[in-house]
C-alpha cells in the first residue's frame, strides 16, 4: 500500500509538473515577442500565437484556415518546398531561411523563420515548429539606404564635376566618380586614377603655393572647413583652368581633417569664352573709336575741298578780279572738286568691295609702259618736295606683256606712291618692279567676277610680279602695320597728327591684290621708312572673250555731230545747264524733259531726235523705264546713260534697258563728246 501510495504521489507531483510545463508553455507561446507557429506536415496550422497573426493581419480563426503555401510569396514558394522535400524524406531536422509571405492587405512581409522539425518514433513527420521574426522595417530601410546610395552614385557619375574623397593618412583617394577618372585620364595619358598628390604635382607653379597653403590650413585648424582656389592643371594639350573646392569630409576627435571631399570644374572654356568677350569688347571700344576717328577726318576731308570750291566760288563774284587771279581760283576750285570726288570715288568702290561686286577685267598690259607713266606722273610732286625719285625694273627691248586688270593695278601702285609722298618729308622714294618667269598674253580682254576671292590661279606663283615702293618717311609703328590695311584706318589716327586722306587707301589695293590672286604686305621701321610690297600672278591662261571697241573719230569728222538735235531728260537744274552750256557748242538743237514719262512724250512727239542723254533718277518715271518705253517705238536712237550712282552693274543694267552707252557723274566735257563720238561714228558705221 504504502508503495501504491508513493507512486500516485510521484504521479500526482509528475502531472503537476506537466501542468506547470504546459501552463509555462502556453504562457510563453502565447506572449512570445516574435511569431510562432504549429505546422502539420500537409501545411496547415494547428496552432499560432498572436504575434504570428499580427504579422500578417489575420485572425487566429483565418490563420488556422489557410496553408503556409497559402499566404507564401510566389518567388519565395519554390525554395521553401525545397526544404520541405528534404524535411520529409528524413534529411532535414531544422532550417531557416529569409522569405516573404503575403499580409492580408496585399503587401510583402519580410521575415526570418527559423524551423524544427518534430518527429515520430518511426521517424516520419509528427509536426513543425516555426519562429519567425519581422524584417520588413529593416529590409525597407536596407532598401532605402541602396536607393539613396545609387542615387548618390548616379548624382556623382553624371554631374560634370570631378569628385573624390582622399584619405590623408593613406595619401590616396578612397572615391572618385566616373568623370574624374575619365577626364584625367584623357588629359594625361594616364589610366590610373590621378589622387590629391598627383594633381598637386600637374598645378601651375604660380597657383601651387595658394593650393598648398589653403590645404595645410585645412589639415590643421579646426575651424577651417573649407576653401576653394582657381589654378591651371598640366595636360598634354596644355593648361586648362579648373575651379577647385575642398571640404573636411571626415575629421578625428581633436577636429582634425582626416579626409578631404573635393570637387573640381573646368573652367577653361568659360575662361576662353570671357577672355573672348573682353576682346571683343576691346574691339568693340576701337571700333567706335576708329569710327570716331573716321567721321572726324571725313569730315576734315570733305569740309576742306568744299571749303576750297564754295570759298573760291564766292571770290569769284568779286568785281575788278584779273584775268590771272579768275584763273587761279578756278583752278583752285577744279583741284577741290578732283579731290572731293578721290574721297567719293573710294567710297564707291570699297562699298563695291564690300558687296562683292567689285569686277576684276583682265587684259594684256605692258609693264614698262604702266611704270613710265606712273614716274613721269608723280615725279614733279616729288620733286616739288625735294624728294628723290628712283625706279628699278626691268630693262628691256621689247614691251613687258603681263596679263592682269589694268586699272586695279594702276589704282594699286597709284595709292601706294601716294602715301609714300603724303608721308615723307626729306629723303627718296623708291618704286620698283621684279619679274619671275612672265609669259606674254593675248590682247583679248574678260570680265570676272571676283566675288569668291582671287581669280584664275591656276598657274600658281611660277609667273608672277613683284612690285614694290620704298620711302625715307616717318614709318609705321610695328603694332600698327597689320591694321593699315583695315577700313578707315591710318597708321596714327590722332587728331594732333591726323593727315589728308580716308584710310581707305590701303584697304582697297588690299582687296584688289587678293582679288588678282596676290599677296601685300608691308616692312617698317618708325622714324627710318616704309616698303610696301605686293606680288600678282600672270593670267594670260584665263580664257577671255573678245570684244571689239569703238572708234573715236578724228578732229576732222566730228562735224558729223554737230548737225545733231539731242533730248536731256533731266531733272537737276544745275546738271541741266552744265549739259546746255556743253552740247550748244556741238548740237544744231536741245530739248530737255523733266521726267521719263516726258522724255518718252518728246520722243513720240520728236521723231528726229538723234540723242538721247538720259538721266537715271528721275520723277514719275526713271530713266530705265522710259528706255524700254522708247525702244518700243524707236530702235535706232543713241540713248546715253547718265547717273550719280556710278555703282558696280549700273552700266549692264543701262544697255540691258536699251541704252548705248554710260558716263558716270560729274560728267566732264571731254568724256562725253568722246562718248558722242564714239557711238555715233559707230553707229553711221552701221548703216
Amino acid at each position: 500500500m504504502d508503495n501504491l501510495k508513493e507512486i500516485k504521489s510521484k504521479l500526482d507531483t509528475t502531472v503537476r509538473d506537466l501542468n506547470t510545463y504546459k501552463e509555462l508553455f502556453e504562457s510563453s507561446f502565447e506572449q512570445a515577442s516574435v511569431g510562432m507557429a504549429q505546422v502539420f506536415p500537409d501545411g496547415r496550422f494547428t496552432r499560432v500565437n498572436q504575434k504570428y497573426c499580427d504579422i500578417f493581419g489575420y485572425s487566429r480563426d483565418e490563420v488556422l484556415q489557410k496553408t503556409f503555401a497559402d499566404i507564401t510569396h510566389p518567388d519565395d514558394l519554390e525554395l521553401e518546398n525545397d526544404f520541405i522535400k528534404r524535411v520529409i524524406s528524413g534529411g532535414l531536422r531544422e532550417y531557416s531561411m529569409e522569405k516573404r509571405y503575403i499580409h492580408k492587405n496585399g503587401q510583402f512581409v519580410w521575415v526570418n523563420m527559423s524551423v524544427k522539425i518534430t518527429r515520430y518514433d518511426d521517424g516520419s513527420v509528427k509536426y513543425a515548429m516555426a519562429v519567425i521574426t519581422d524584417l520588413t522595417n529593416m529590409k525597407l530601410t536596407q532598401q532605402s539606404i541602396e536607393e539613396r546610395e545609387l542615387f548618390a552614385n548616379a548624382i556623382a557619375n553624371t554631374t560634370p564635376a570631378l569628385l573624390y574623397i582622399y584619405d590623408i593618412e593613406q595619401r590616396k583617394n578612397i572615391w572618385a566618380n566616373d568623370f574624374h577618372k575619365k577626364f584625367f585620364a584623357k588629359i594625361t595619358d594616364q589610366s590610373n586614377e590621378l589622387h590629391f598628390d598627383d594633381i598637386v604635382k600637374l598645378t601651375h607653379p604660380d597657383d601651387l603655393i595658394v593650393l598648398t597653403a589653403k590645404k595645410n590650413k585645412l589639415v590643421k585648424n579646426p575651424d577651417y572647413n573649407r576653401f576653394e582656389t582657381e589654378l591651371r592643371i598640366k595636360t598634354k594639350n596644355g593648361w586648362r583652368w579648373m575651379m577647385h573646392t575642398v571640404s573636411a569630409f571626415k575629421k578625428d576627435g581633436q577636429g582634425v581633417a582626416t579626409q578631404l571631399l573635393g570637387a573640381m570644374f573646368d573652367l577653361t572654356e568659360r575662361k576662353k569664352t570671357i577672355n573672348d568677350l573682353i576682346q571683343a569688347k576691346v574691339k568693340a571700344e576701337e571700333s567706335d573709336r576708329l569710327k570716331s576717328a573716321f567721321l572726324a577726318n571725313m569730315s576734315h576731308e570733305i569740309r576742306t575741298p568744299m571749303n576750297g570750291i564754295l570759298g573760291f566760288a564766292d571770290l569769284l563774284k568779286r568785281p575788278g578780279l584779273t584775268g590771272d587771279e579768275q584763273n587761279k581760283y578756278v583752278g583752285i576750285i577744279e583741284k577741290s572738286g578732283e579731290r572731293m570726288l578721290n574721297i567719293i570715288n573710294d567710297l564707291i568702290d570699297i562699298s563695291k568691295i564690300e558687296a562683292g561686286q567689285m569686277e576684276v577685267k583682265i587684259s594684256k598690259t605692258d609693264i614698262n609702259e604702266l611704270v613710265d607713266y606712273l614716274s613721269t606722273f608723280f615725279r614733279p610732286e616729288m620733286e616739288k618736295k625735294g624728294l628723290a625719285f628712283k625706279t628699278n625694273f626691268p630693262a628691256t627691248r621689247n614691251p613687258l606683256m603681263f596679263s592682269t586688270d589694268r586699272e586695279k593695278l594702276y589704282a594699286i601702285i597709284t595709292n601706294l606712291l601716294k602715301n609714300a609722298v603724303k608721308y615723307t618729308r626729306k629723303g627718296s622714294i623708291e618704286f620698283g618692279v621684279s619679274t619671275s618667269s612672265t609669259s606674254v598674253s593675248t590682247s583679248s580682254t574678260s570680265n570676272l567676277k571676283a566675288d569668291n576671292g582671287p581669280v584664275a590661279t591656276e598657274q600658281g606663283r611660277n609667273n608672277e610680279l613683284q612690285f614694290y615702293v620704298k620711302d625715307t618717311g616717318i614709318g609705321i609703328p610695328a603694332d600698327r602695320i597689320e591694321a593699315i590695311f583695315e577700313r578707315f584706318i591710318q597708321a596714327d589716327i590722332e587728331d594732333k597728327k591726323a593727315m589728308e586722306g580716308a584710310g581707305l587707301g590701303l584697304a582697297i589695293s588690299k582687296a584688289y591684290v587678293e582679288m588678282l590672286g596676290g599677296q601685300i604686305w608691308a616692312e617698317s621701321i618708325e622714324g627710318l621708312g616704309s616698303t610696301f610690297y605686293f606680288t600678282l600672278p600672270d593670267h594670260s591662261k584665263v580664257k577671255t572673250k573678245t570684244t571689239s571697241k569703238k572708234k573715236i573719230l578724228p578732229e576732222g569728222e566730228k562735224a558729223n555731230i554737230r548737225q545733231l538735235k539731242i533730248l536731256v531728260a533731266e531733272d537737276d537744274e544745275t546738271s541741266e545747264l552744265h549739259l546746255s552750256i556743253i552740247l550748244s557748242e556741238i548740237a544744231k538743237e536741245v530739248i530737255f524733259a523733266k521726267t521719263g514719262k516726258q522724255a518718252v512724250e518728246m520722243m513720240r512727239q520728236n521723231q528726229d531726235i538723234d540723242l538721247v542723254l538720259m538721266d537715271i533718277k528721275m520723277p514719275v518715271m526713271d530713266g530705265y523705264t522710259a528706255t524700254i518705253k522708247i525702244r518700243e517705238f524707236n530702235k535706232d536712237v543713241v540713248i546715253i546713260a547718265q547717273t550719280a550712282y556710278a555703282l558696280s552693274g549700273d552700266r549692264e543694267k543701262a544697255i540691258e534697258a536699251g541704252c548705248d552707252d554710260y558716263i558716270a557723274k560729274p560728267v566732264k566735257k571731254d568724256h562725253l563728246l568722246s562718248i558722242i563720238n564714239a557711238n555715233f561714228h559707230y553707229n553711221y558705221g552701221k548703216e
